[in-house]
């Protein structure tokens, strides 16, 4: 049985076609407040924030967080690729594909979604990012994604942070592409 999320094509006489996978939670109500620092090269993943991408060549991404609209957090989304080490030693070197700023507009997310009274963010603003990462930053408190390729990698991970920032929680959604 897959877990693809299927739909009725209204062109195709009640045919079921296969649409991308929902999204789903990541991050919930994180407050990490510790600056986001460059991954190193280690022997295991992070521990929260990771997931495994299997043969999808994109992953989208939304987010959110708690408090008002224009609060703002930080957030990196990292590929990680396995290396084999001469002593057999399996290492997980990472990429960082995109890393920048969420903003929360004013679209309240349901609360199966993200936290409780959540907000999803309307404005994403990349500082660093692959050729192939595409921001949707849309106007009047319309919700905003990433698009990130895969690249191959196993596994990405997406950190968030409000040092500095001014978001209480952060919440991350992510969706497993192929187009």
């Amino acid at each position: 049985m897959s877990n693809e999320a299927s739909t009725i094509d209204p062109k195709g006489a009640g045919r079921t076609e296969y649409s991308k996978l929902p999204f789903r939670p990541l991050i919930a109500a994180s407050d990490n407040a510790v600056a986001l620092a460059n991954p190193a090269a280690s022997t295991a993943l992070p521990t929260t924030g990771v997931f495994e991408t299997g043969k999808h060549k994109y992953a989208r991404f939304l987010f959110g967080g708690t408090t008002t609209a224009n609060q703002t957090f930080s957030y990196q989304v990292i590929a990680w690729q396995s290396a084999m080490t001469t002593g057999k030693t399996l290492y997980w070197i990472p990429k960082v594909v995109a890393k920048g700023v969420a903003t929360l507009g004013a679209t309240v997310a349901p609360a199966q979604m993200i936290a409780a009274s959540g907000l999803l963010a309307d404005t994403l603003t990349n500082t660093l990012a692959t050729t192939k990462s595409t921001v949707f930053s849309p106007t009047a408190d319309m919700v905003a994604d990433l698009l990130v390729p895969t690249d191959g990698a196993p596994q990405m991970s997406v950190e968030v942070s409000n040092d500095s920032q001014t978001a209480v929680t952060m919440d991350v959604l992510v969706q497993l592409a192929d187009d």
